[in-house]
């Protein structure tokens, strides 16, 4: 679901990084990146805060940060979420 708004938005301001929580070793995150043709920022959270500061431990799960600090999380990836997404990521970069 990522890549499809990444392709999109990009270029109109929203940044994209991804994070590999538990006990995925350098390696794994490598072999994913390149399966996966991620080509973005990709942080490792072996000590499972991030999981902890943001009550998840589902994956894959999107969060999209406003510049506030607040933010949203999903976790499904069916239509009804994707037009959810799409339209808080409008609403974030101010686009109609």
């Amino acid at each position: 679901m990522c890549w499809q708004f990444r392709d999109k938005y990009e270029k109109k301001g929203m940044a994209f990084v991804a994070m590999a929580t538990g006990y995925a070793s350098n390696e794994d995150i490598t072999d994913f990146d390149n399966n996966f043709k991620l080509d973005m920022i990709a942080f490792q959270d072996t000590s499972k805060k991030f999981s902890t500061l943001y009550g998840t431990g589902s994956v894959p799960l999107m969060l999209l940060v406003a510049p506030d600090g607040t933010y949203q999380t999903w976790n499904a990836s069916d239509s009804t979420t994707i037009a959810s997404v799409e339209s808080a990521i409008r609403k974030s970069l101010k686009l109609k």
